[in-house]
């Protein structure tokens, strides 16, 4: 199993084939959780979690911080 963490800060929208990747990637049995920082405010949160939720049926969380990402993503491993 493993966490994935999404990066968005410099991100710009995807083309079609990265669009297809990501939904493949977003539907690995073993992703347990997307954790996604966007650094950005409430609305790109927001339209994050929409996009990612669609993709993946799995646990996911949108938060603003890099640290707060990676701290989250840990906490997984330390259980």
């Amino acid at each position: 199993e493993y966490v994935i963490l999404v990066d968005l800060p410099r991100a710009s929208k995807p083309s079609a084939p990265t669009r297809r990747h990501l939904k493949v990637m977003f539907q690995d049995d073993q992703l347990k959780q997307a954790v996604v920082f966007t650094e950005k405010n409430l609305l790109l949160n927001m339209a994050a979690q929409f996009v990612i939720s669609v993709l993946s049926k799995r646990s996911t969380v949108v938060v603003k911080k890099r640290e707060e990402a990676l701290d989250i993503a840990r906490s997984h491993f330390k259980k």
